[in-house]
């Protein structure tokens, strides 16, 4: 169960790292006045609505060195870190921080820093991830 939690979350770092590739994209091409916010373009059906306008501050959280040391002392992390899918998961960052310039914390931060919304759509059961750059 562990060892399918960790591809889980390895899946999801690599899916959300993708994700916000493509809503940098997505965010070079907008037309600022004529873009529609996300809450506009879920339907009535959406069960749940997280909006985190500035997510600097959970960032900022989650890569302080407290936070840092405490993970790094759970045995999961340290089995996580000595997996394939971890090594993986660092050989996509390296291609990623050299195609963007920049190192991987920057670039989520960059890229993240618009806001980022996660809604479940109870009627089909689909998940959407809105990703907005302050770039």
């Amino acid at each position: 169960m562990l060892r399918l939690a960790i591809h889980r979350t390895l899946s999801l770092a690599v899916a959300c790292v993708v994700a916000s590739l493509l809503a940098a994209a997505f965010a070079a091409g907008k037309n600022g006045a004529d873009s529609l916010t996300p809450a506009e373009l879920l339907t009535p059906s959406t069960a749940v609505y997280v909006e985190i306008s500035e997510p600097k501050a959970l960032l900022d959280l989650a890569w302080s060195e407290r936070t840092t040391a405490l993970l790094e002392k759970l045995p999961q992390v340290q089995k996580a870190y000595d997996s394939k899918q971890f090594r993986d998961l660092l050989t996509v960052v390296g291609v990623l921080e050299a195609k963007l310039g920049a190192d991987w914390k920057s670039a989520v931060s960059t890229l993240t820093g618009g806001g980022v919304t996660w809604a479940f759509d109870a009627s089909d059961q689909s998940v959407f991830l809105f990703v907005e750059s302050n770039d």
